[in-house]
């Protein structure tokens, strides 16, 4: 359990470090326009969110699953 709860730290912590490379990213390319709206948008709003709530569904399954009954 410790080893998925460290997995999901790293995790959280690189897709909080994804956004920081991205509106610091040569040629202001978080600035570049997706659907009218910046793509440092999408991914703040959007995918890491998504990636992080998958991470975090796909841990407390898989803890869930190898949990002791009788604990």
């Amino acid at each position: 359990m410790a080893g998925a709860r460290r997995f999901g730290i790293v995790t959280v912590l690189g897709l909080l470090a994804g956004g920081a490379l991205l509106t610091g990213a040569p040629l202001a390319a978080g600035t570049v326009r997706v659907a009218g709206v910046s793509l440092a948008w999408w991914y703040a709003v959007v995918a890491s969110i998504v990636a992080a709530g998958v991470t975090a569904l796909v841990l407390s399954t898989r803890g869930a699953a190898t949990a002791d009954p009788e604990a």
